[in-house]
């Protein structure tokens, strides 16, 4: 993100300041579009997850699914926090803005604070996978990570107020989620199909049954 994770929560006010470089080209984006159009709508997402085309990179929600019917024990880091936010709902809240002709800066993001280890918890329970799966630990124990704000949580009142959109919690967007998979990969199936992927949905991420419907499941990036 933009900023240096040290001052959360981060409302539209706050000065940002990236400490890698994808942070510095969203800021360098940002001051282009401002350039070009001061009558502009920018609108910052934060953690994004849900359902993203199987060639595309998985995001944290469908990462730890991979992990969990991988049935093996995988470390999450414990000590980065966000206020992760669906795809959809994050369409929805970007779609309130432009109905309403709103203009400057948004900042988009879920209802609740959590570390990265805290959402693979959920994902974890609502997909029925044993929490020991899931082992925390500290950023510094994975070397191969790009330095990361410690927190990037958004304060979104802005968001709330304008929009006036109140996002659901984590836990219900990761649950309502899970339930979208199992009706779309249902849809022009006889009952038996159906009763299999009930129980692939909870295992492999994907089936070849389903990989049709998927595909026209999408995350906002």
């Amino acid at each position: 993100g933009i900023y240096d994770g040290r001052n959360a929560p981060y409302s539209e006010r706050h000065k940002p300041h990236p400490i890698h470089f994808y942070g510095v080209t969203k800021l360098l984006a940002e001051d282009m579009i401002g350039r070009l159009d001061n009558d502009s709508l920018i609108v910052r997402p934060n953690l994004l997850f849900g359902w993203n085309h199987e060639d595309h990179r998985a995001n944290p929600m469908t990462w730890s699914l991979l992990k969990l019917r991988e049935g093996k024990p995988f470390q999450v880091v414990n000590d980065v926090f966000n206020n992760p936010i669906s795809g959809l709902s994050c369409a929805r809240a970007i779609w309130n803005a432009v109905q309403k002709g709103l203009r400057g800066i948004y900042h988009i993001g879920g209802r609740d604070r959590m570390s990265r280890y805290q959402f693979a918890l959920l994902v974890a329970n609502a997909a029925g996978f044993p929490h020991y799966i899931v082992e925390p630990v500290g950023s510094e124990a994975l070397s191969n990570l790009t330095d990361r704000p410690p927190d990037s949580t958004f304060d979104v009142r802005k968001m709330k107020r304008d929009l006036a959109f109140n996002p659901p919690r984590a836990a219900e967007e990761i649950q309502a989620l899970l339930r979208r998979q199992l009706v779309l990969v249902g849809v022009g199936r006889d009952g038996h199909a159906a009763h299999v992927l009930h129980d692939e949905v909870r295992s492999p991420l994907w089936c070849r049954a389903g990989r049709e419907h998927l595909g026209n499941v999408g995350m906002v990036h």
